[in-house]
């Protein structure tokens, strides 16, 4: 998995790594610009680590018709060089558009891959210093499978030995990762200081990453919360929520959190929602949710149940009798 130095090595170790990231690619022989802070081998260990370069050999013109953003196949060293710098920090910025979220469904890039890959070129080929927007690009693909929890602490600690304060658009995507991966001390480390600044939280995605770390109790609190208070909540997030807890037998406060879903205009999804409401409820005896789930679905017509589901809700009803 993902490794993060604990400190940074000298300066001819960093070059080292560097030339060991590169793997025998040729770069232009002009002479590095001398700078007082070296980039970090913590986040080109974590870099090497999540994207290994292509194949070296000679530097050829890069094909036009290539792009860096949508081209289905990495963009070579070659293609990369042929782009100037502010156009690479553009590219980053449309693959991580945080106003308009990627659409996986209609690409064929690996988002996170991508951005890896021009953040690699960036501070291993071109030299250039670590900043702040850098390591937001670094943690907005830390939701990668591929990805831990440990390894966005190490990143943490990494900004912090740079000297770099770490911004907002940074711990909104370090919170996203934590949807994925869980690490309870870097939740409250960053809600700290989040609160520290009065900056704005995403309450549904602290609700999503304290279920994710099994914080079962913190996180129907925080969904609950959201509910009563009227804050707009996505209907998905609901839906986890539902079948997490259906599945762990949390069997009154899936009911409840239903609900709560049942309240919003979408209904995408809902019937098969509910369905698996009725299938948990009537196999817990769960007489209120049973009776729910099957006016709503079979006396509706919406649905015809297995026998198993049938006879558990006959069972239920005899318990009632």
């Amino acid at each position: 998995m993902v490794q993060h130095a604990a400190r940074l090595p000298t300066a001819a170790r960093s070059r080292q790594l560097r030339c060991g990231l590169a793997r025998g690619l040729t770069t232009p022989t002009t002479q590095r610009r001398t700078y007082s802070a070296e980039s970090s081998t913590s986040i080109d260990a974590y870099i090497r680590d999540m994207l290994r370069p292509g194949p070296g050999g000679v530097m050829k013109p890069a094909p036009k018709q290539i792009s860096i953003v949508t081209g289905k196949a990495p963009p070579s060293d070659a293609t990369l060089f042929a782009a100037s710098i502010d156009e690479l920090i553009d590219h980053l910025h449309t693959l991580r558009d945080r106003e308009r979220p990627w659409k996986y469904t209609t690409s064929p890039v690996e988002r996170h891959k991508r951005i890896v890959h021009l953040v690699r070129h960036l501070v291993v080929q071109r030299r250039q210093r670590l900043t702040a927007f850098l390591y937001e690009c670094v943690v907005d693909t830390m939701g990668d499978p591929d990805s831990s929890g440990l390894a966005l602490v190490h990143l943490i600690k990494d900004m912090a030995q740079q000297g770099i304060e770490p911004t907002q658009g940074f711990y909104s995507g370090a919170l996203e990762s934590l949807m994925v991966h869980p690490n309870y001390v870097a939740l409250l480390e960053i809600l700290e200081h989040t609160r520290a600044r009065d900056w704005p939280e995403s309450r549904q995605t602290i609700a999503v990453a304290l279920l994710r770390d099994e914080q079962y109790e913190l996180a129907y609190d925080t969904l609950m919360e959201l509910h009563t208070s009227n804050t707009r909540v996505d209907p998905w997030i609901y839906d986890i929520f539902v079948f997490v807890f259906g599945k762990m037998g949390f069997v009154d406060e899936m009911t409840e959190i239903l609900a709560a879903r049942l309240t919003l205009a979408s209904t995408q999804g809902l019937d098969a929602l509910q369905f698996f409401a009725l299938d948990v409820c009537s196999a817990a005896f769960h007489y209120p949710g049973t009776v729910a789930g099957w006016n709503t679905l079979v006396r509706s017509g919406k649905a015809n149940p297995p026998d198993g589901i049938v006879e558990n809700v006959l069972n239920t009803a005899a318990r009632q009798a």
